[in-house]
């Protein structure tokens, strides 16, 4: 594969998943808040967007799916995200 077909592969990925993302305001304010920071939970999270983790809940699914965040860690009683690898590149733009 050269050099350009790569890039404009890394380029068509990276521009998908700003679509998915930032699609919506909420999906913002979480990236945005998890940028300053290593990891978070959803508590966390709600109280910083302002709105309830119930409800905060699709938007971290959908935003671990398409690859934008992980989960660090799960327990029983609480679950940690972070930005994904993939994501990073977006953290200069969020701050």
């Amino acid at each position: 594969m050269a050099i350009n077909e790569l890039e404009s592969s890394e380029t068509k990925e990276l521009s998908d998943l700003h679509e998915k993302i930032f699609g919506h305001n909420t999906k913002f304010l979480i990236l945005k808040f998890l940028s300053h920071r290593d990891c978070a939970s959803i508590r966390e999270i709600a109280r910083n967007v302002g709105m309830s983790h119930k409800n905060l809940s699709k938007y971290l699914d959908f935003l671990v799916d398409n690859g934008a965040l992980e989960v660090v860690y799960t327990s029983p009683n609480i679950k940690l995200y972070k930005l994904s690898q993939k994501a990073l590149i977006l953290k200069k733009f969020l701050k």
